[in-house]
């Protein structure tokens, strides 16, 4: 990436360099010979104002004594001829104009120029001319001058596009590494920030691809262990049933039906869960409470019963109807079930009221109590293999995205567990 970025930048200063400086050094020349022509002629112009138009032959000596030695120069009489200095016999043809009032230059291996004497007749012409050697010598110190501006034109191109390069090519590395450390698994990689808008787009697009890989990742692995939570208990059903079917000599039928039951509601577990885990059972329509804790005493009753312990249960008349799952709020109640069968004693009541802002129901036992804080109670933990640790957090977990609440009401003697299910204000009574 470095190297592609230096040879563009210093590729395009370097042509830049060349289309301004070719055409820049042809105008050097063509000036600097200008400046010499118009120094030529300025010379022989002193000549020729010290030459008496009436007497050229005997003033234009005295005159070309006068002259420097810089240039080399010829008297040159209305004829053409010359008469005296240096210079060919006869006026060049192409300074000839001289002869009728016009200065004339031309360039060539020698510059040279001829300047009228006189005006209007003109009595003559003085011819002067010097070699390109002193001019050649000009532009090459002139040239010399502009290749050093393009050398350094090119090296301030090459120090901006190293500069620039460096600071493109050091964040797309480290781009590229987040980018990996994100594809190896590791989700917490947050891409740094390079000031540059267009890369920091990118970094702020792999950190919410992270983001959202992660989050989806743990959610799998909650589900995972929320499904061998929820059925551990189904299966735990399911066993006492059958194991109560052979101790008491049930008939083989109701044995079989009692196994029929606990393997819908095993099927029923996972498919509620798969439609929580998708979002597909959040069709939020108005709770029918009693039917709920109907289902909860059928499914209950049995297992309960098998371990010498009574469920009670109670609903005020007339409850508000809460505008959540259904299937969430199984769950959720399942969870509290699970735990007061777990890991208290004595009888389990549950009882659904009115509460000034929605709907409450509480499950109490007749345990020791709770030791731990709700902090400690509802978080999640990695499950041992008992499956402890998981079903209360996601009991909370289940509520708030109902928009409800988990809490536990009493700590001692006897666990109470209340969720608080809110209702519409056009609902409540």
């Amino acid at each position: 990436m470095r190297r592609r970025i230096l040879v563009a930048i210093i590729g395009v200063a370097t042509v830049a360099v060349i289309v301004f400086a070719i055409p820049l050094g042809v105008t050097v020349r063509d000036l600097t010979i200008q400046d010499e022509l118009n120094e030529i002629e300025r010379a022989a112009e002193r000549v020729g104002r010290a030459i008496e138009p009436e007497h050229v032959d005997t003033t234009g000596a005295r005159a070309l004594h006068l002259a420097g030695g810089e240039f080399a120069f010829g008297i040159y009489n209305q004829h053409g001829h010359r008469i005296g200095g240096r210079g060919p016999a006869n006026l060049d043809p192409d300074l000839r104009r001289a002869l009728s009032g016009t200065v004339t230059t031309n360039k060539g291996s020698h510059l040279r120029v001829a300047v009228p004497i006189g005006v209007h007749p003109t009595s003559g012409a003085v011819r002067a001319s010097a070699t390109s050697a002193n001019v050649d010598s000009r532009v090459r110190g002139a040239w010399l001058v502009l290749g050093a501006f393009a050398l350094l034109a090119i090296g301030a191109a090459t120090a901006l596009a190293w500069w620039l390069s460096r600071r493109l090519d050091a964040p797309l590395v480290r781009l590229a590494a987040a980018a990996h450390r994100v594809g190896d698994g590791d989700f917490t990689t947050r891409a740094p920030r390079s000031g540059v808008e267009e890369i920091d787009g990118v970094a702020e697009a792999i950190d919410t691809t992270a983001e959202r890989l992660g989050l989806a990742l743990d959610r799998e692995r909650s589900f995972s262990a929320d499904v061998s939570h929820q059925l551990r208990t189904r299966v735990a059903g399911l066993r006492i049933t059958l194991e109560a079917a052979s101790i008491t000599g049930t008939s083989e039928h109701e044995a079989i039906r009692q196994a029929v039951e606990e393997t819908d509601r095993l099927e029923a577990t996972i498919v509620e869960l798969l439609a929580l885990a998708r979002d597909t059972g959040g069709h939020r329509t108005p709770l029918d409470v009693q039917p709920l804790l109907d289902d909860l005493e059928h499914t209950w009753h049995g297992r309960l019963a098998s371990e010498g312990r009574p469920l009670r249960i109670h609903a005020e008349p007339g409850l508000p109807s809460p505008q959540v799952s259904e299937i969430a709020a199984r769950q959720i109640l399942d969870v509290l079930m699970d735990n007061a069968l777990r890991h208290a004693r004595g009888e389990i009541k549950i009882t659904a009221r009115e509460t000034h802002d929605g709907l409450a129901i509480d499950v109490d036992d007749e345990g020791p109590g709770i030791t731990a804080t709700p902090d400690e109670l509802f978080l999640r933990r990695g499950a041992d293999p008992d499956g402890h640790g998981i079903g209360l957090a996601l009991a909370r977990s289940l509520a708030e995205a109902e928009g409800g609440r988990l809490v536990v009401t009493r700590r001692a003697p006897g666990a109470q567990f209340t969720l608080l299910l809110p209702v519409a204000a056009p609902e409540k009574r």
